[in-house]
């Protein structure tokens, strides 16, 4: 079978032909182009959710050092007055220890510390980690004895 075509109806048949190259080249780019742009757009919300992350971690952070600074001293009167009541009923001064050179109470006022603020993280929904927070406390409390020692040391 021989097929016969006449030029017209191949004129028409490349015409068609060249049509659907167009409209497939078209569309290819027009896929590329919508991939683009919603490759961008995820681009930009990561690099935004990521500063606000960053952001909203730092506040928190922020947050509970403010916390922190109310917390140790709160905890430090506190077992003063513990470690006062204890003296007086007792007659004798508390100052038996675990550890060499550690002051009366210290494991246990970091501990109370320490639970205080995981329950002020819990409460504001922050993550909380207790190594950092460890950290922390220590720095604040070395603070405070070297500014009670130099507030005793001008006396």
């Amino acid at each position: 079978m021989l097929l016969l075509l006449t030029f017209s109806e191949v004129v028409k048949f490349v015409m068609a032909l060249r049509e659907i190259v167009i409209y497939a080249v078209l569309g290819v780019l027009l896929v590329a182009a919508i991939v683009s742009g919603v490759l961008t757009i995820i681009k930009y919300v990561k690099k935004y959710k990521a500063a606000t992350t960053e952001a909203e971690k730092e506040a928190a952070i922020n947050d509970m050092v403010a916390e922190l600074k109310t917390i140790v001293p709160n905890v430090e009167g506190m077992f003063s007055k513990i470690t006062k009541a204890v003296s007086s009923a007792t007659g004798t001064a508390t100052t038996t220890t675990a550890k060499e050179g550690e002051k009366p109470f210290s494991a246990m006022k970091k501990a109370v510390a320490e639970s205080k603020l995981k329950t002020y993280a819990d409460l504001k929904g922050y993550t909380y980690d207790p190594d950092f927070w460890s950290e922390q406390i220590d720095s604040i409390v070395a603070v405070m004895n070297t500014q009670r020692d130099q507030a005793n040391a001008a006396k």
